[in-house]
């Protein structure tokens, strides 16, 4: 999967509504999903170079077994082969607490600020920050992920290509 994450800003709330509140939560946890994504692709690279010949196929499994795997299990699965500093570490797990905090915890912890506008507000704010996060993280893991995908042969330009390719079958969807 590619995304275009350059073209989605994290803007200021233009309010303190419940839309408001839900939409930051909507871009938090698609920005959670797409960390989750890059993961895969991470765990899906390492695996491939250490196969000495790659089909379509092989490529295909290593992606449907990875994609089996929850968050955790993949950074599990990627720290065997990765070693990463001790302050990206602790990022990584701040935002896997912070993706399990979104995922089951995040509207009952503020169950009473939801009711109010200076409350969404404070809502608004943290989800704002969790979203900078997962991104600073997986910026750096991109990174990594990037020149592991080269030594694959997979080139930033093929990445180009393809994510240019998307945007031309998403606008034929609005025509």
């Amino acid at each position: 999967m590619l995304y275009d994450k350059e073209h989605i800003e994290i803007l200021e709330p233009e309010g303190s509504d419940a839309k408001e509140v839900f939409t930051f939560f909507g871009l938090c946890s698609y920005n959670a999903q797409v960390l989750e994504e890059g993961l895969v692709n991470l765990a899906v690279g390492l695996r491939a170079l250490k196969l000495t010949s790659l089909t379509m196929d092989d490529f295909e499994s290593l992606f449907h077994k990875m994609h089996k795997m929850t968050f955790g299990q993949l950074m599990i699965d990627i720290r065997r082969y990765v070693n990463v500093s001790a302050e990206l570490e602790e990022e990584i797990v701040a935002v896997l607490n912070d993706r399990n905090y979104l995922t089951h915890g995040f509207f009952r912890k503020h169950d009473i600020e939801f009711t109010s506008n200076r409350g969404r507000i404070k809502m608004i704010e943290e989800l704002r920050w969790i979203t900078k996060r997962i991104r600073n993280v997986d910026h750096e893991l991109e990174l990594i992920t990037h020149s592991l995908w080269e030594r694959l042969g997979a080139t930033q330009e093929m990445f180009q290509d393809e994510l240019a390719r998307m945007k031309v079958e998403a606008e034929q969807l609005d025509s």
